[in-house]
């Protein structure tokens, strides 16, 4: 078997796109909500929520922005939905 040990000079995808993904989190503001907690919110499962706010996305009644947040040990962008007034 070869050496799996790595080296501090050792650099390969993982690591690169890895610290690429390092990008602070973001305050997300009032009045923007995930389709989890609006999920939550109104007592629905998440598939049926998530299908009712693409619906509403593509009405014209919703819209939708990427907030970098805190999952766990990493930030991702996460969509949240705000209702169109």
């Amino acid at each position: 078997m070869g050496n799996t040990r790595k080296t501090k000079g050792d650099l390969n995808w993982a690591d690169l796109l890895a610290e690429e993904r390092k990008v602070p989190a973001e305050k997300v503001p009032n009045g923007w909500k995930t389709s989890r907690t609006i999920a939550g919110e109104q007592n629905r499962s998440l598939s049926h929520t998530s299908w009712l706010i693409r619906e509403a996305v593509r009405e014209g009644k919703v819209e939708v922005k990427r907030f970098s947040i805190d999952v766990g040990p990493r930030t991702y962008p996460v969509p949240h939905y705000r209702i169109i007034k």
